[in-house]
């Protein structure tokens, strides 16, 4: 009956963990609290704060069904734990406690979901802090935050299995069982920490064993880790796994981890943390309307499409310039990038670096044209971006960063 047990509860795990952190399969499938409940929860496009008000409960009522099964399943691979008979050793009567305390907790949840459903959501914690906190009248202000949510300039990023969601006006960080909400008028933002996460090697010792002695995964050891962050480690790890992405597995690629502290000028509002990707910096910053504070001094590390730009720009400078005096066309500096619009068109393919020619004018800034070049690589291996090549956007004849010139106003001599 042990082996019976032991089988039951790795299976049991391996399904509770599909279905709390779904992979991206599991998710497609509809196996997740979101898509068995989706009947239930509505649109969250149209009722944001409905839909995760609603979801909460749902989450409450699912992990309650999940702890439920686990008890009674419990009992019946091992007859002699139920609490009315008499446990014969040890593992019976701490199988016994086991099973009663997955019934009580599931109970609690019940509980929970039940009182935060009453009189419409009256006793949630997200409407309480919308209707005591900001206004009685907490419709308005709901209708205000799904009506800022609908909008299409409003920025959503992931961070494990959190959202945040910044609109014009909110900050918004969507939890498990609640939503963290704070004003941005209201909002001071400081940095706390910043963690060089090294899931990509951890990743790599799990599926090929322990490779270089020198990898800094002992680093990632002696980090101040938290619940929030190791549920983001714990992510990348299932979803490298779950690919095996050898090429991506196998690299010592490093991301940095931000973490945020939100506090308000409203007493009432609880203060929290918001954990991002680097690369989300910008996005995040550019949205935000004060800026967030840095009095540990901390050095956000460049995404690595804005590494291989510097690099680029440098290589660029080293190449011939192109004289305005070579071509004939209008006068540059009266036109505008293609892609962003915000820059004049200052670099040129000129090839080098194999026969063939490319008579466009120019028509991008460095930036834009270095992106369309990483946009051509293969992001698994960003270590050969430099010796890839791409081809022209316009008569698509293939180039290299050799072939990039920067545009001079000057005749050549």
């Amino acid at each position: 009956m042990a082996i019976n047990f032991a089988w039951f509860s790795i299976i049991f795990a391996l399904v509770s963990g599909c279905i709390i952190f779904p992979p991206d399969e599991i998710s497609q499938l509809g196996l997740h609290v979101n898509g068995l409940w989706r009947n239930y929860l509505g649109s969250e496009g149209l009722n944001f704060v409905d839909f995760h008000l609603r979801r909460s409960i749902a989450t409450l009522v699912t992990h309650g069904l999940l702890l439920l099964t686990y008890g009674f399943g419990v009992w019946f691979i091992e007859p002699k734990t139920k609490p009315w008979k008499s446990q014969n050793s040890t593992r019976d009567y701490l199988l016994s406690v086991l099973s009663c305390l997955c019934l009580v907790t599931a109970t609690v949840l019940f509980a929970f979901a039940m009182h935060w459903k009453r009189n419409k959501f009256c006793y949630h914690p997200t409407r309480r802090a919308l209707q005591w906190h900001y206004s009685q009248d907490w419709e308005r202000v709901k209708r205000a935050i799904n009506a800022e949510f609908r909008h299409i300039d409003k920025v959503v990023v992931s961070s494990g299995f959190k959202n945040v969601i910044i609109t014009s006006s909110w900050l918004l960080q969507t939890n498990i069982y609640t939503i963290d909400i704070a004003l941005q008028s209201d909002a001071d933002l400081s940095y706390q920490y910043a963690y060089t996460e090294h899931v990509i090697y951890i990743s790599s010792l799990l599926c090929h064993g322990c490779g270089d002695e020198t990898a800094p995964h002992s680093c990632w050891i002696h980090l101040p880790l938290s619940c929030d962050l190791m549920l983001i480690i714990l992510e990348d790890i299932l979803r490298l796994i779950s690919a095996y992405d050898a090429p991506k597995l196998n690299s010592h690629e490093k991301r940095q981890l931000v973490r945020i502290r939100v506090t308000t000028v409203n007493p009432f509002i609880p203060t929290f943390d918001i954990i991002i990707d680097s690369e989300n910096y910008k996005d995040i910053s550019d949205k935000l309307e004060t800026r967030i504070r840095n009095s540990r001094n901390i050095i956000i590390r460049q995404t690595l499409n804005e590494q291989f730009l510097h690099v680029l720009r440098n290589i660029v400078l080293e190449n011939p310039f192109h004289y305005r005096g070579d071509m004939r066309m209008v006068d540059a500096d009266s036109e505008e990038c293609f892609g962003c619009s915000g820059s004049s068109p200052k670099v040129k393919i000129q090839i080098r670096s194999h026969a063939g020619t490319c008579f466009c004018r120019p028509m991008f800034c460095l930036d834009c044209l270095g992106k369309w070049f990483v946009s051509k690589q293969n992001e698994r291996v960003p270590e050969r971006w430099l010796q890839g090549s791409a081809e022209c956007p316009t008569c698509r004849t293939p180039f290299t960063v050799q072939d990039i010139s920067f545009v001079s106003s000057q005749s050549q001599s």
